[in-house]
């Protein structure tokens, strides 16, 4: 790959991630690998994963100069990627995140040590980081942790059994009143 085409292949990336964050892309009923793509302008195109075609303006021109898909067919990948299980909605079974840029994973198989794909579009030139298991339980019980890594359990029972001598911050950690 050239320079230019890895500046164009990170551009679109980030631009497909945004409509896929936004819930722009959706399957197209009955027919298997075709997605409706809206750009920021409200425009839909039809996206065909198994032609790796998309009616964009930007595919039937400068993508093919250049020899790389347009935002649209990356987003319908993305979804793709994420429907694996047949949009069943089952979780995967472990998160994973890069050493280097922070970028979370989530994925059915083992991805320790694997280089992250995102510090690649990031920074072409920079070195790349490798995924690590994220600790999803808690130490002390074993349960479950929130999505800002607190365990609610354990600061329900900190609560509950010091009748009142703890109290939660506005971070929602516990301390002791002294």
């Amino acid at each position: 790959m050239t320079t230019q085409q890895i500046k164009g292949l990170a551009e679109r990336y980030e631009k497909a991630v945004a409509l896929v964050e936004q819930g722009k892309v959706a399957p197209v009923y009955g027919q298997d690998g075709v997605y409706c793509v809206l750009n920021g302008e409200g425009y839909a195109y039809l996206v065909n994963l198994a032609q790796e075609s998309c009616t964009c303006p930007d595919h039937q021109y400068r993508a093919k100069k250049l020899g790389i898909p347009c935002k649209h067919l990356i987003a319908a990948q993305l979804v793709r990627e994420r429907q694996q299980d047949g949009g069943r909605g089952a979780k995967p079974r472990r998160r994973y995140q890069c050493d280097r840029c922070g970028a979370v994973e989530e994925s059915d198989t083992d991805l320790t040590g694997q280089r992250c794909r995102r510090c690649l579009l990031v920074d072409p030139t920079g070195p790349r980081g490798r995924f690590q298991p994220l600790d999803e339980r808690c130490d002390t019980c074993g349960g479950e942790l929130d999505a800002d890594g607190r365990c609610l359990a354990c600061e329900a029972e900190a609560e509950a059994t010091y009748d009142g001598r703890f109290v939660r911050e506005g971070d929602g950690t516990v301390s002791a009143l002294w």
